[in-house]
């Protein structure tokens, strides 16, 4: 299997969007309903704000905008550090919208529980909006897969949120998704070039990338995770050392 590993580099994501915005517009979410023919595309932040950061200033420069959501219970980063909330506030200034990434197995939640789903991405919805300010529109689910399956689940809002794997969008869209660091269906490269010249008036392109796997160098995908994991533990100890330096403390090795 070709993983296309030269695929996941800051400038070939930056080629992506410039394929994508000559030959389709982009949407958000809010727009399903009032749209033909365009892009919705999304990022499920999984392991690294500050490459979602870096995706989001890309996307800015190239004048077009996606939507980020937000993992509340991940071990790669929290909302409530100090630096993550100033970048996630950083992307929605760069014209991102934000969404949730709600995840079942943190509540060990089966996909028939859907009067307490609808309670914890409805608590969870609350906690979103007031940290970043805004109302936000949609969620999609971590590992849908997990617990029976969340992709089955017929219910096209929940919480008032919209929920992207619902069937009638799977079944709206052409879906291209980069999950576990390589294309889990087709190369997006080729999901944009085969539809270019389309002359579909109602082809809509869903795209799910992850910013963990978009570096500035060609990596497999277990180094680029090693790299957001080793990154956050370096960042924690320039920190401590930062801290008892600036409070006059010894530092004792």
């Amino acid at each position: 299997m070709n993983y296309y590993f030269e695929d996941f580099t800051e400038d070939n994501y930056r080629r992506l969007l410039k394929i994508a915005k000559k030959n389709f517009q982009f949407y958000h979410y809010h727009d399903i309903g009032n749209f033909q023919r365009g892009i919705i595309w999304r990022h499920d932040i999984d392991c690294s704000v500050h490459r979602a950061l870096s995706l989001a200033r890309i996307e800015s420069e190239e004048g077009v905008s996606s939507t980020f959501f937000i993992h509340l219970h991940n071990n790669f980063y929290h909302v409530w550090e100090k630096e993550i909330g100033n970048m996630l506030r950083k992307i929605q200034g760069l014209g991102a919208e934000i969404g949730l990434h709600f995840e079942p197995g943190y509540y060990d939640l089966k996909n028939t529980e859907l009067e307490r789903m609808e309670i914890l991405i409805g608590r969870e919805k609350v906690f979103l909006e007031e940290l970043i300010e805004r109302k936000i529109t949609a969620f999609s689910f971590h590992n849908p897969d997990t617990n029976g399956g969340f992709m089955k689940i017929d219910k096209k809002m929940i919480a008032g949120l919209l929920n992207v794997y619902h069937e009638s969008i799977q079944n709206e869209f052409i879906y291209c998704s980069d999950s576990n660091g390589y294309w889990r269906f087709d190369r997006l490269e080729d999901v944009l070039l085969y539809n270019v010249n389309s002359n579909e008036q109602n082809l809509k392109l869903h795209i799910l990338t992850h910013p963990e796997w978009w570096q500035k160098e060609v990596m497999s995908p277990r180094e680029r995770i090693k790299r957001s994991a080793y990154g956050r533990a370096e960042s924690v100890m320039r920190e401590y050392d930062s801290f008892l330096k600036h409070e006059n403390r010894t530092n004792v090795y």
